[in-house]
């Protein structure tokens, strides 16, 4: 099981599955990195032959135990044609504030 600790910016991890606990591990370390599949699939699987398959199956139920940040936004995002990433803060308030349509001067003047 993987919890979420919004006031403290932690998540608590107590699961049996590994793969999804290095796959955290993994983006979490090299956080705003895009991490390609193959490399994840070469650090997570040492000794087993797993296809991309496996990878994205356990990334869908990585995200679906942590869920969404405070925001509204994602904390793996996909790279299309790289891999994944995780979202730290920065980047996710930098989302955020592109995503919002700047105020037009005298818009809330009476």
């Amino acid at each position: 099981m993987i919890r979420s600790q919004p006031q403290t910016q932690r998540l608590l991890v107590v699961d049996d599955d590994q793969a999804i606990f290095k796959i955290l591990y993994l983006l979490m370390r090299d956080a705003d990195r895009p991490l390609t599949s193959e490399y994840l699939l070469r650090r997570v699987w040492r000794l087993e032959e797993v296809f991309e398959d496996a990878l994205r199956i356990n990334v869908h139920r990585l995200r679906k135990k942590i869920g969404a940040n405070p925001a509204g936004l994602p904390y793996i995002v996909t790279e299309r044609g790289v891999g994944y990433a995780s979202c730290s803060r920065g980047s996710a308030q930098t989302i955020m504030t592109s995503a919002i349509p700047p105020v037009q001067e005298g818009a809330y003047e009476r």
